[in-house]
């Protein structure tokens, strides 16, 4: 009589570039004679300790599931490190017995929502604000902050909570200060995030960011 438990194994979510704590399944043998196992599982994202032993009689052995670290850039689809470990045994007439491994990649895949952000002509010595859309195609939120390399175009300092929304974007908050100067001012706006968020993609390649000064014509009615 072999019994082999747990049926599958979840190691939940699993942040990019670290590895799920090991868990175990376990052989029992309910029978007055032992009996020789092999456990094999599909892929390379996990290892077996040990992946082959002696169950004694009226007795059982614990078998390890060490995951393998998911990948720094990883996809996010749910169950995507999913496999099955696969025991047979010598006991004739013994079919296969399997066991299911769950496992999700878990981090924030961040873009801006739009190829560049132009704020357009502003009156010069005032200032103007445009929104920059940011999505986060992950499954867990970044505190995205927004780094300018030109000093006319100024974003909040404090990183704003993106969550996962899929396609639909969160809006950061720019201010363009042309000063006193009419000419056309650019220059390219970069991302950031917090140093505990964990990123299952690269951060995105910085956008071009665009604005002009002008002055504001003034017309006066003709006297009478």
């Amino acid at each position: 009589s072999i019994v082999v438990s747990p049926a599958s194994i979840d190691f939940g979510p699993v942040d990019c570039g670290t590895a799920g704590a090991p868990a175990k399944f376990t052989i029992a043998n309910a029978g007055d004679a032992p009996f020789d196992f092999t456990a094999a599982v599909g892929s390379a994202a996990y290892a077996l300790v040990p992946p082959s032993g002696t169950v004694p009689a009226k007795g059982s052995i614990d078998v390890s599931v060490v995951p393998a670290a998911i990948p720094q850039v990883s996809e996010v689809a749910p169950d995507l490190y999913a496999d099955t470990v696969t025991i047979t045994t010598t006991v004739p007439g013994d079919t296969a017995h399997t066991i299911a491994l769950h496992e999700t990649a878990q981090g924030a895949v961040l873009s801006f929502g739009a190829p560049s952000v132009d704020f357009g002509n502003v009156p010069v010595n005032t200032s103007a604000q445009a929104m920059v859309p940011v999505v986060n195609a992950g499954n867990a939120p970044a505190s995205v902050t927004l780094v300018s390399s030109a000093p006319a175009f100024v974003f909040p300092a404090a990183g704003l909570a993106v969550a996962p929304t899929g396609a639909n974007p969160a809006s950061i908050v720019g201010t363009f200060s042309p000063g006193a100067s009419t000419a056309p001012q650019s220059g390219m706006l970069s991302m950031a995030v917090g140093p505990t968020d964990v990123l299952c993609q690269p951060l995105p390649a910085a956008i071009a960011e665009t604005g002009t000064g002008t002055n504001g014509a003034v017309s006066y009615a003709p006297q009478q």
